[in-house]
């Protein structure tokens, strides 16, 4: 029963992966296509992943075949979007990278400034005062 359940997740899991559509139509061929394996496994109880490949296909073969049916400008508004959260997603790793680089910038430059033009080589001496008496005479 495990090993049923496990095939028929891993098989829907790489159908989904495979599936170039908005999440709401996965759902609908997702789950179209699990009351199949439901009732295949009904029938066959100890069908592995192989069994389930070979019966339905393999998970790109159903998605070659659903890009094959679906319009042109169903599949280009659907590229079209995933295009713009990639580049999205991208333009906030940009941004929070320029973010970082500028807070490790200004703490730099904030630790130079507070030096005071002083820079420590070395061991640290710790210097007496001495005072100096002016003769006059």
């Amino acid at each position: 029963m495990e090993n049923r359940s496990r095939a028929k997740r891993r098989y829907l899991r790489e159908i989904r992966g495979w599936l170039p559509c908005s999440g709401k139509w996965k759902r609908g061929i997702l789950e179209k296509i699990e009351q199949s394996i439901a009732q295949f496994l009904s029938e066959n109880p100890e069908a592995s992943y192989e069994a389930l490949a070979e019966r339905f296909g393999s998970p790109r073969q159903i998605a070659a075949t659903y890009v094959d049916e679906m319009g042109t400008d169903e599949l280009l508004r659907d590229l079209r979007v995933r295009r713009r959260i990639v580049g999205m997603i991208a333009a906030t790793a940009v941004a929070v990278v320029c973010l970082w680089a500028g807070l490790v910038t200004a703490t730099y430059l904030d630790h130079v400034n507070g030096m005071n033009g002083y820079v420590v080589v070395g061991e640290v001496a710790e210097i007496d005062r001495v005072e100096v008496e002016q003769g006059g005479n």
